[in-house]
This record gives structure tokens, sequence and C-alpha cells, in this order.
């Protein structure tokens, strides 16, 4: 038995191992039809960040190498960790791979540094002072404060730690190298994999002062978007977008809304959520580990939705909290002020540690009770909750259905344009509402409008077939493995498909057009959102 393992073990390592070989070959050769098609013009450079996820890396690729023929400019690489597999690729496409570490800076910029560094420390007395952190005329103290909860997992950031402060003197030293970076180069645009966190976002929020593009990939890779500031309200405005359709138009996406959403409401996972591996809309009602005090009686019955505590709390820039933790620390507060039955309820998905921290908050508030993740919101609407409460949660557009009412708590959720749910204003606007839930004005009538919203969010900001022919078939192979992408790319974009997207690329990059989509979409969304 011991040797049949080992023979499957080796068995498996050797067809890895030859499955590396024959993709990265493969590759190559795919790559030379496009390589040197364009001339290098000196100190001209396409920055670009390198994301360790192979299947979104070789599409960039394309994009980047169309990218840099249009300003005849080099590509350069940061934020790059030694990847056996791209870096002979990199090479071969003659891609220069930079390092903060050891270039640019020297004794006089270390100098610099620490001087920054210490005033800065020295002017820290709490949380919002971290948040609110501007250097060189950048507002990088959200992007300080979320790297820190993502990076090292934490709920809440201690300013006062080592951690914080080993990324507070990294940050600065990034902040000064770009800054000698620019000086160096003509930096014609930028292709990022996000614009959050020090180690991507610190660049664009200089690119943005210099009044260079950053360019996104978006919506699964159905829409490419570029900026020249770092605003991300465009929420605000897609009932706006769904108003200037047609009325062929809005009759089809209501059409197309119902069916997706009726999928998701009988338990299927991942519709139109691909980062999804469980769903809250099962039909298993009975949970007998759900001990709910006082069922019967009239109190208002309050249910907390989870976020996950690491990931991104201003991911639309409104938040009315500093992060996640915070958020739970006001309603916990809150509770001790109302009379109301409040429960909460982690995130189907949750991540290791998250059911830990929730404990350790309720067990400052004991009126919250805490309920199994896996509890059917079905199940939850049966025994009586009036009201849920989240931050930016998909709850906003799926509980008004089951007869609940959502409350958000960020000024430009993806639900802010819209009147089924609640956006408040502002924090007293938001406790107000909280602590009089006995007189709130009930936004369930206003369900049908769920049915916009959600053609706008999923369907109408996309461009189907981008880079490849069949943007489901794309989806599907893209979720697959790398070795089985990998044949699948390689034999979708053929000579000719690579000169349909050049073209493509080329009219996006010469317009002043803000994102890659249809046409119809285009002239619909350049009334409300324009390249500025």
């Amino acid at each position: 038995m011991f040797i049949y393992r080992v023979r499957i073990l080796i068995t498996f390592y050797f067809k890895a191992l030859k499955d590396f070989f024959y993709n990265q070959k493969d590759l190559l050769f795919f790559f030379s039809k496009i390589k040197n098609i364009y001339t290098i013009k000196k100190n001209q450079a396409i920055l670009f960040d390198h994301f360790n996820v192979t299947n979104f890396q070789l599409i960039r690729l394309i994009f980047l190498i169309f990218l840099a023929k249009f300003y005849n400019s080099k590509i350069v690489c940061f934020n790059y960790k030694f990847n056996i597999f791209f870096y002979k690729i990199y090479k071969f496409l003659n891609i220069e791979v930079i390092n903060y570490n050891n270039y640019f800076i020297s004794k006089k910029y270390n100098s610099l540094v620490n001087k920054t560094y210490y005033r800065v420390l020295k002017n820290i007395k709490n949380k919002n002072d971290v948040f609110n952190i501007r250097l060189f005329g950048l507002d990088i103290g959200i992007d300080i404060y979320e790297t820190y909860l993502l990076r090292f997992r934490e709920p809440t950031l201690q300013f006062k730690n080592k951690k914080f402060k080993i990324l507070l003197k990294k940050t600065i030293e990034q902040l000064y190298f770009w800054n000698i970076f620019f000086k160096k180069y003509d930096v014609k645009a930028i292709n990022i994999s996000h614009r959050d966190y020090t180690d991507t976002n610190i660049v664009c929020k200089i690119a943005y002062q210099k009044k260079i593009k950053v360019y996104t990939f978006g919506g699964q890779l159905t829409r490419i978007s570029r900026f020249l500031n770092s605003d991300r309200d465009l929420c605000r405005f897609y009932k706006k977008y769904f108003d200037n359709l047609s009325q062929k138009k809005k009759n089809e996406a209501i059409k197309l809304s119902k069916k997706r959403l009726s999928l998701r409401f009988k338990g299927k996972v991942g519709v139109d959520m691909n980062y999804s591996t469980k769903s809250a809309f099962h039909g298993n009602y009975s949970n007998p580990s759900i001990l709910f005090n006082k069922v019967s009686s009239n109190n208002i019955k309050v249910l907390i939705c989870t976020h996950c505590f690491y990931d991104n709390p201003h991911a639309y820039g409104g938040n009315l909290f500093l992060d996640f933790y915070e958020w739970l620390l006001f309603l916990g507060k809150a509770s001790e002020k109302t009379n109301y039955d409040w429960y909460i309820k982690p995130h189907p998905d949750y991540l290791p540690g998250t059911i830990e921290i929730i404990k350790s908050i309720i067990n400052k508030f004991p009126k919250i009770k805490l309920i199994p993740p896996e509890t059917s919101f079905f199940y939850l609407k049966q025994i009586g909750i009036n009201f849920a409460l989240t931050v930016y949660g998909s709850v906003a557009h799926e509980l008004p259905f089951l007869g609940i009412d959502v409350i958000n708590a960020d000024k430009f959720n993806p639900h802010c344009s819209f009147n089924f749910s609640y956006t408040p204003k502002n924090i007293k606007d938001y406790e107000k509402v909280i602590l009089n839930l006995n007189n709130y004005k009930s936004l369930i009538k206003n369900k049908n409008n769920i049915y916009k919203f959600y053609y706008i969010y999923h369907y109408f900001i996309h461009k189907k077939n981008i880079f490849f022919k069949n943007d489901k078939l794309f989806l599907y192979n893209y979720n697959k493995d790398k070795t089985y992408f990998i044949k699948y790319f390689i034999k979708d974009i053929s000579n000719n498909r690579l000169k349909i997207i050049e073209r493509n690329l080329f009219s996006y990059f010469s317009s002043k057009n803000k994102y890659l989509i249809n046409s119809y979409a285009q002239k619909i969304t350049q009334k409300f959102e324009k390249l500025q």
C-alpha cells in the first residue's frame, strides 16, 4: 500500500512538472506573436503590479502589451515576488521588474524617510489620526488602515503595536520611492489589480496628481475602467442609468433580473456572485440550536449581518465607520439603549477567526444573540425578524423580498440611489434611525426597484467578449485550474482575434470614455460619469 501511494505521488508531481514546462513553452510561443510590436521610447513606462493569479495575469499581459504599443513605452512590473512560472515570461517580453528595497533609495532618502516617519508617528493619538494621514498632498491614511487589517488579519487597527509601526515606515518608504520614480520616468499609464492598500494604491494616488490614467479590470474581467481620481461613488448613478434605458431595454432588464434572483432564492450558489460558496436561502428552516428569547414578544427584532473584518471596509468610499469592528461596537452600544431583540448572523462564507471576534464583541453586549451562520433567511423571516443591518452587503437587495427592511451604513453603498433600503446621510442620521425603529417608515413597498438595481449592478456596466469570443465559455474556463485555462487561452485568442482586441483597445485608449463597455451603455454612463 505504501509503495502504491508513493507511485501515485510521484506520478502526480511528474505530471505537474510536465504541465508546467509545456504551459510555459506554449505561452512563450503565443506571446511571440505580439512581442516587440512597438518601438520603446527612452524613459517612458507603463506600470503594473504583479498579482499572483495566473489566469488573471495572462489576460493583463495582452492588455499591457497593446497599452505599451499605444504609448511606445516599456512595461515595468512592481510588487513582484519571485514566481517561477512568470519569471521566464516576463523576461521573454522584456518586462522590467523593480523592487522598492534596492531601487533608488539612498542614504539621503533613508534620512528623509526616518524624519517623516517620526514626525507622523508623533502626531498619532488614535485610529482616526491614522486614517487621516496625509503626506505630499495624498490621503494615504486610508490605505495604511486597510492594509493593516488585511495583512495582519486583525479586526481593527492597533496603532501602538510594532506591526503598525513597521507598516507605517514601509509606506513612507514607498511614497518616497514612487516620487523618485515618477521624476526619473515619464509614466504614461498604470494598470493596477486593486485601487486599495499601500502596495497598490499609493502609486495610483501619485498618478492622479500628475493626471496619469489608472486602468483596472472589473466585473469578472468584463469591464475595463480608467480613473484620474480616487472617487468610488459611481453607485449613486445607478438609478439614473436605468431611467435612461429604452422601454424595451427596461423590460428585458427586469425579466433577466427576475430570472437570476429567482435562482438565488431557490438556494443556487454563486448566482452572479462567483466568490460565494454557500447560500443563505436554503430550505432547511428548522434549526434546534437557535434559541430565540421571547420569539412571541412584540419587540422589534433586529438582525446584524456581518462582513469580513479584514476585507476593504471602504470599498465604496462612504463607510460611516473606520472599520466593521467599530460598526459592531456602535450597534452593541445602541442595543443597550433599546428594547429590541437583537441577533447577529455571520456571513455563510466567514473566514477563520470571525466567530471568535464576534463573540468577543457580543460578550460586552448581552442583548445581542449570536445565531449560526448557516441559518436560512427564510427561517429568520418566519420567526419574525423585522430589520436587517449591513454596511454595504447584498442583503440590502435580497431581504426586502422577504419583507425585511434593510438599513445600510455606507453613504455610497451599491443600493444608495434606489429606495428599497435605507441609506443614511451621516452617523447622526444613522443613530437616529436605529434608535427609533418604532417610527421607521418601511421601504418594502419599493422592492420592485430591486430588479432595476440588479440589472445595472450585474449586467449593464459590462462588455462581453473583450478578450474572448464567448463570455460564458470564458468564465467557465477562467474558473478552472491553470493548465486547463492556458489551453483555452491559447486556442481562443487566434491571430485574427488579437487584431480585433488591438483595434478595440486602441479605440478605447484614444477616446475620452471612462469604461470599455458596449456603446449603448457608454452613451448613458457618459451623461453622468466622464473621464475627468
